[in-house]
């Protein structure tokens, strides 16, 4: 990406879009092939394009992906056969394109943190759960959305393309909104004063992780949260506030922080606002900037193309924090209120005075803890959250075992930390998801042999008939997840030999 050439061939990939569509400039670059003169060069330049394009924008071709393929395999019959390897890389990741590339778990494969389990279990209480870990959480889902966006769609919701049909910046922005009244909903439905100043705290917290994170977008949310009128207003709670929060909180130039939009070589989500502002920015200076002329603007669409690179780097690398089912949970299942007219009301409320003119409970709110308190919902969590406890822990700590084993057998490490014992099925989600992450990873090996994949097949299999624990539900769809993992590697590779033994059911 650092190559100038590289960077701008990326500019034109992406200036594209604004006046055809992948399938044409697609035709158009493989029409040069047709030119007898200086082929070597020019097919050395197709390709390198078309690798370029493939593994940066792969999203271009998701859209039409069979129109794809079939101008590819025209393009085969008609191709010299000096350059059939270079084809078969192009159609090998033609076959294996998909919308987040399993490239995107390598660079952060090592080191995976664990989860900062919740320090009690009877229950979700989100005072319960570490600050780096619900902002890790939050990150996640966050990532979730941000990966999807096509970097076009910030000029189809700024110049208003009704023809254009992706909806995942819509999707990012509708996640931001909800971020925003779950935070400042989470806070003024706490009717208890000490609890609802740590939730203030737990959330100022929640913000400096997210900022070492690199998650902007989400600090940045949370921030506007808490300086919404709703929460701004609870004059009680912010006395209470611990001073080390409330420092941080007053004293933080968050402006500048979150104006910050160099790209580092790890992990990041910037602000969703600022990009959608240096895009209106380009509106306001050229109204007319989308209408089409004829010929091809290059300084105006370079313009854009330099924001559309931005956000591709930060789509590049994946965080490789683990999902806490626990947690997102309680977040998804928590209620919001998205009104913050209502939520003034809850203010109001929570911290009037004792005077005779009492301000009435509002109805949502009283909703809220209704819901909070409701018996079956905190019978329902407590029993998930629960649902591994007869589990020795000499087991769970052989299996803890064996990942460790396992990641160190891929060139991968993993901090030397102790089981947690707080919330006992967690580990086998964690087994789970190194297990997923090492097939992704043995698929990309095209160089690993067929004897190896077979021994880890078979490591995978002895390791499924190991587990004899029949109560555990939530394990054992694990494991028959995993078993279909196991014939997927197999299916993937049916073409070699030999062949992989099919799994017992166990």
């Amino acid at each position: 990406m650092e190559d100038c050439k590289a960077v701008f061939i990326l500019e034109c990939l992406v200036s594209h879009q604004i006046f055809c569509s992948t399938v044409d400039f697609l035709k158009l670059i493989i029409s040069r092939s047709s030119i007898e003169r200086n082929a070597i060069t020019i097919y050395e330049r197709i390709f390198f394009v078309l690798n370029l394009w493939m593994d940066l924008l792969p999203s271009h071709f998701i859209v039409e992906v069979d129109k794809i393929k079939e101008i590819f395999n025209n393009w085969k019959l008609t191709m010299k056969e000096q350059f059939q390897s270079n084809f078969s890389l192009i159609e090998a990741k033609l076959n294996d394109l998909n919308e987040t590339p399993a490239a995107r778990l390598l660079p952060n494969f090592e080191n995976s943190p664990l989860p900062a389990f919740m320090s009690k279990i009877n229950g979700i209480d989100l005072l319960d759960i570490e600050p780096v870990e619900l902002a890790r959480q939050i990150t996640l889902i966050n990532e979730q959305f941000y990966i999807k966006i096509v970097p076009f769609e910030f000029l189809n919701k700024v110049f208003e393309i009704p023809k254009f049909t992706f909806n995942n910046l819509t999707n990012n922005i509708t996640f931001n909104q909800q971020l925003n009244q779950w935070v400042k909903t989470q806070i003024l439905s706490e009717l208890s004063l000490q609890r609802r100043s740590k939730l203030l705290a737990k959330f100022i917290n929640t913000v400096q992780h997210l900022i070492s994170l690199k998650n902007l977008n989400s600090a940045q949310i949370i921030i506007k949260a808490l300086k919404a009128l709703p929460v701004a207003s609870l004059r009680k709670t912010w006395i209470l506030l611990p001073s080390p929060s409330k420092e941080y909180f007053e004293n933080t130039n968050f402006e500048e922080i979150l104006s910050n939009d160099d790209i580092l070589n790890e992990p990041s989500i910037p602000v969703l606002e600022n990009l959608l502002n240096e895009v209106s920015r380009m509106k306001q200076l050229d109204p007319n900037f989308m209408e089409k002329t004829e010929f091809i603007p290059i300084q105006k669409t370079r313009k854009f193309a330099r924001i559309a690179l931005k956000i591709l780097k930060t789509q590049t690398l994946a965080y490789n924090f683990f999902f806490c089912r626990e947690i997102l949970s309680f977040i998804f299942n928590s209620k919001i209120v998205d009104d913050d007219q209502e939520l003034i009301k809850f203010s109001q409320y929570v911290e009037q005075e004792n005077t005779k003119s009492k301000v009435k409970m509002p109805e949502k709110l009283h909703k809220i803890n209704s819901f909070k308190g409701d018996s079956t919902y905190s019978e329902k969590i407590k029993k998930k959250s629960t649902a591994d406890i007869q589990k020795s822990k000499s087991d769970l700590q052989n299996q803890f075992s064996y990942i460790q084993q396992k990641k160190k057998s891929l060139g991968a490490s993993i901090p030397n930390e102790h089981l947690p014992t707080t919330s006992l099925g967690v580990p086998y989600r964690v087994y789970a998801e190194l297990i997923d992450k090492q097939i992704k990873l043995i698929n990309l090996q095209s160089s690993m042999k067929i004897e190896q994949l077979t021994k880890l097949f078979n490591t995978f299999q002895s390791e499924l008939n190991s587990i004899k624990d029949e109560t555990c539900q939530e394990f054992n769809l694990i494991k028959q997840n995993l078993q279909q993992d196991i014939i997927d590697i197999e299916q993937h590779y049916q073409d070699k030999q030999p062949k992989l033994p099919k799994p017992t059911t166990t």
